[in-house]
């Protein structure tokens, strides 16, 4: 999606989604003097639009052979405004899509996608279509799996037993090969890393996951790929513990079990992440040994008399 955003869309766009948000924030100031301060705090349209003009504007690469080029349509995945600048170009649109839908006296329609979600070029939605591709600007694909299930970002969203099932869906784990992630325990990264990462990765699953089954399953496919890293359990231990201690107060979920459930798990997993993690190991190139002036003479003296068997007389 990114490469496919003319530059005259966003910037009209952009304008148009920023200029709707002062315009609600003056609304907003004068129903509660509170957010007379936020409103304050705003900078005003053109200087917001000079920024998204310079950025849509010069994008320059650079190629090895020495030429530069100019990028005249699309915006560069690694800018850092990129998504939000993406984001409101696409917001419009569907806006628009939705007025239209409320002044055709089709409110019931228009209902239907309050649950719609899009981040950048990935759109969820419920039972019903998003707007054309003609309305968006942009040509788009249905992504949904022959068995009903989706991918939707970094989760698998399927219709199990009449209720909805979120897991966590590792791309690389259908891969022919295997996948290197994470840093591994000897190299120079700190002690406490491994903590850390685990710590991060917990939080995602947690919001993920709907049920304790699926977090468990993404939680021991974690484990299993520290150890296989050459990782200790005493850093994953750690990680999970604070884990745990972070959301002490929940009261949906039964931590005293999933503490003695972890335990178990880990105790596992140390004896089996070798069986199901595939690991690889990297060996130094070993160099040559100096070749011996005596051996490269003898060696030169053998070739010279094998060649002149084929010398004319």
């Amino acid at each position: 999606m990114y490469t496919c955003l003319q530059h005259q869309l966003i910037k009209k766009n952009v304008r148009i989604a920023v200029e709707e948000a002062v315009e609600y924030a003056q609304y907003r100031a004068s129903k509660d003097g509170k957010c007379l301060t936020h409103l304050h705090s705003l900078k005003n349209v053109e200087d917001i639009m000079e920024h998204v003009n310079f950025i849509v504007d010069n994008t320059y690469l650079y190629t090895e052979g020495g030429i530069l080029v100019h990028q005249e349509i699309g915006l560069p995945i690694g800018t850092n405004s990129a998504p939000e600048i993406a984001n409101l170009t696409l917001y419009v649109p569907e806006r628009d899509f939705i007025n239209k839908t409320i002044l055709e006296n089709k409110e019931d329609e228009a209902r239907k996608h309050a649950n719609n979600f899009r981040l950048q070029d990935d759109v969820l939605t419920w039972g019903v279509l998003p707007p054309s591709a003609e309305e968006y600007g942009l040509e788009y694909s249905e992504t949904t799996l022959p068995d009903g299930s989706v991918v939707y970002l970094g989760a698998n969203i399927k219709k199990q037993n009449g209720r909805i099932d979120i897991s966590v869906f590792d791309k690389a784990a259908d891969w022919p090969f295997p996948v290197i992630r994470y840093p591994h325990h000897d190299s120079n990264v700190p002690y406490h890393q491994p903590a850390g990462v685990f710590i991060g990765q917990l939080g995602r699953y947690r919001i993920v996951c709907n049920t304790i089954k699926n977090f468990k399953h993404a939680t021991t496919q974690m484990v299993l790929r520290l150890l296989g890293r050459g990782h200790k359990t005493a850093p994953i231990m750690k990680g999970w513990n604070k884990h745990l201690n972070k959301f002490a107060h929940d009261r949906i979920t039964n931590y005293s079990r999933l503490r003695h459930w972890f335990r178990r798990m880990l105790k596992w997993a140390s004896y089996h992440y070798k069986q199901t993690v595939p690991t690889v190991i990297w060996k130094p190139k070993q160099s040559k040994p100096a070749p011996n002036p005596s051996s490269m003479a003898e060696q030169q003296q053998k070739t010279n008399n094998s060649a002149g068997n084929f010398c004319p007389n």
